[in-house]
């Protein structure tokens, strides 16, 4: 019998651009492999939460502009690193300037969907190639596999 080496499935959604009318106007595949995701995602995910603790404990009698500077800068690179430098552009464009309507669509589906996916996409494979290999961990001293 031969060693079989498999090639995993790469994990995709679509994010659509609606207007008013219901029409869409753009669909963005969104790769959901946390091997080429994950570790961008998540740097980018703590600058959002670090910008937005700023602005909020940020006086915004000496310098309101600032801290929503570094928020706005935040949220266009989380979103570069879901959808790419491109897509990211398109979106800006198709919501001409309103960026808080453009939060309000765009940031749950990052937040809500793609965070929590490619997290549990990452755990999935880090089980199958610890139960692969037959690791086992510890756990006060005492053996348990990763697999039970």
């Amino acid at each position: 019998m031969a060693y079989q080496a498999h090639r995993k499935k790469i994990f995709r959604e679509t994010f659509e651009l609606v207007d008013e009318n219901g029409a869409i106007m753009h669909s963005f595949p969104v790769s959901l492999d946390p091997d080429s995701v994950v570790k961008n995602l998540s740097a980018k995910h703590v600058d959002l939460i670090r910008a937005l603790k700023d602005v909020q404990s940020a006086d915004p009698e000496t310098d309101p502009g600032a801290a929503l500077a570094v928020l706005g800068k935040s949220t266009i690179e989380m979103m570069e690193a879901v959808f790419g430098k491109q897509d990211a552009a398109t979106i800006l464009a198709f919501y001409d300037n309103r960026y808080m309507e453009m939060c309000q669509e765009v940031l749950p589906f990052i937040t809500n969907f793609v965070i929590p996916e490619v997290r549990k996409i990452a755990k999935e494979n880090k089980q199958q190639v610890l139960a692969r290999y037959g690791r086992k961990k510890r756990i006060f001293g005492k053996r348990y596999r990763w697999d039970s």
